[in-house]
């Protein structure tokens, strides 16, 4: 498809899905760097479509980087489900609206881990002892230094990101000839998310009074973090039966 034609493509694959009863809601962003249709489902499922048609778009590449990244670092993949939830309770997950893309929760979380587990090692091997360098089969200690590094990086609303997937480019005496693609480049909500992600951090925080040493904390530090953003895992199940009625009836009727 040339680029000309993906807006039109998508407008009739929108005019098309408002037949579909499974679909409960849609808009189309046509204004985007790379157009897309958004899409809910009767069910609550988000489902973003867009169609290839310039080198811009690395939809199938990113799908097979985050892969071989999960992969490579299974200890990140519940920290990107639970920050999912996280932001999009706070209606953050959307870079069409100034927030970050799971895609980019993702890259950050693995240099964050690699870096963190080269450091580790290094220690280790050295003979040095250090409070920082946590094992990293811990997920809570993995997530609660994120945050905090996360905070340290971004709050100067310095938004920069290399995109794995288009490294820079330079000459041979180190000039910088083509800058990498910056996947945050549309989170203008940095700020906002700073915030939220200090305060998830001091909500789960062993110096927290309500905290204290996590092992004899006898509540649930998921439900601490997720309820900065007005949700936990009860809210969830909650939704979750409402939706399934819903659609039930809806069915029914």
């Amino acid at each position: 498809c040339p680029p000309s034609g993906v807006g039109p493509a998508l407008r009739r694959l929108s005019d098309d899905l408002q037949e579909c009863g499974w679909v409960k809601k849609q808009t189309l962003v046509l204004s985007a760097r790379i157009p897309v249709l958004k899409l809910q489902s009767t069910s609550g499922v988000p489902v973003d479509i867009t169609i290839a048609a310039t080198n811009h778009h690395t939809g199938l590449a990113a799908r097979d980087l985050v892969l071989k990244m999960t992969q490579g670092a299974p200890p990140i993949v519940p920290l990107v489900l639970v920050l999912k939830t996280f932001l999009r309770a706070l209606s953050l997950n959307d870079p069409y609206t100034g927030g970050i893309s799971s895609y980019c929760i993702v890259v950050l979380l693995h240099k964050y881990y690699t870096e963190t587990q080269g450091a580790f090692y290094y220690n280790k091997r050295s003979g040095i002892d250090s409070a920082f360098f946590f094992e990293l089969q811990d997920c809570g200690l993995l997530l609660l230094h994120f945050l905090h590094a996360f905070v340290h990086r971004f709050e100067k609303q310095l938004t920069h990101v290399d995109d794995p997937l288009t490294p820079p480019v330079f000459a041979e005496d180190g000039t910088l000839l083509q800058p990498s693609e910056n996947i945050m480049q549309s989170c203008y909500q940095i700020s906002r998310l700073c915030q939220c992600f200090r305060r998830a951090a001091a909500a789960i925080a062993p110096d927290n009074p309500e905290v204290g040493p996590w092992g004899e904390f006898e509540g649930s530090l998921l439900d601490r973090l997720l309820a900065v953003a007005g949700h936990t895992r009860s809210t969830q199940t909650q939704r979750s039966a409402e939706t399934a009625t819903q659609t039930v009836g809806g069915g029914g009727g």
